[in-house]
């Protein structure tokens, strides 16, 4: 359901671009899958056995008590399998116009027009999570467009001498948080060398409240400027 309204949203000429924010990425790889299944669900021999009393022309009841039913009654219940009849009967001659939707779905995904982001954050668990992500998109021959790093340790630049021998506590902060975010770019470099094509990579630092005005979310977008996505219709 949720490819299908991303199909309608597509075909709307109110709206020039259509953003869809997936949850965790095993989550985001059932939604891009998801017209394949309805299309395997369709070419499914179950289905087309339960589909087959309604096109030939049996009753539900009369096809419950068909041999091939008989073996499955057994271990669901007759009504079970009346009721899972009924239900297929009830896609009777629309198998196609769900098949010929699902195929518009999956061009739509895989259109070179449809952009994909992943979004991580420095931590070591999020970074595996991305490089599994991006792992699978490129087995299915999809290129992501940009990669951004959210939530980085910021670049407290180099302290004087004078401060670091004034405030001995401040340095050994200022060296916890410069040593944090090494480790952080070196996650980075890594899961970059795992991309097979050149991906625009931005960094967003950690903010240090929640963004609650538009100035706030400039500064982000100062973040992002380097990442250029393309076909948005004019």
């Amino acid at each position: 359901m949720a490819a299908e309204k991303l199909f309608q949203l597509h075909r709307d000429e109110r709206f020039d671009v259509v953003i869809v924010d997936t949850p965790p990425s095993r989550e985001a790889l059932n939604f891009l899958g998801a017209p394949n299944t309805l299309v395997r669900f369709l070419d499914h021999r179950v289905y087309r056995t339960f589909l087959a009393p309604a096109r030939g022309g049996l009753k539900i009841v009369s096809a419950a008590l068909t041999p091939i039913f008989k073996a499955v009654t057994r271990l669901v219940g007759a009504e079970v399998i009346s009721d899972v009849i009924a239900f297929f009967a009830a896609f009777e001659g629309l198998d196609q116009g769900f098949r010929d939707r699902a195929e518009s779905i999956n061009t739509v995904l895989r259109d070179r027009a449809t952009n994909y982001i992943v979004v991580t954050s420095p931590e070591a668990e999020p970074m595996r999570e991305a490089t599994f992500l991006i792992g699978e998109l490129t087995r299915q021959h999809i290129s992501i467009s940009a990669l951004i790093c959210n939530a980085l340790t910021p670049d407290f630049g180099t302290p004087t001498a004078a401060e670091l021998s004034e405030s001995p506590r401040h340095a050994a902060i200022h060296h916890l948080l410069t040593d944090r975010r090494t480790h952080e770019i070196a996650r980075l470099d890594s899961l970059r060398a795992t991309l097979r094509t050149e991906v625009q990579i931005a960094m967003v630092d950690l903010q240090p409240h929640d963004i609650a005005s538009l100035d706030e979310l400039t500064n982000i977008a100062r973040s992002l400027e380097g990442i250029v996505v393309h076909g948005a219709r004019e």
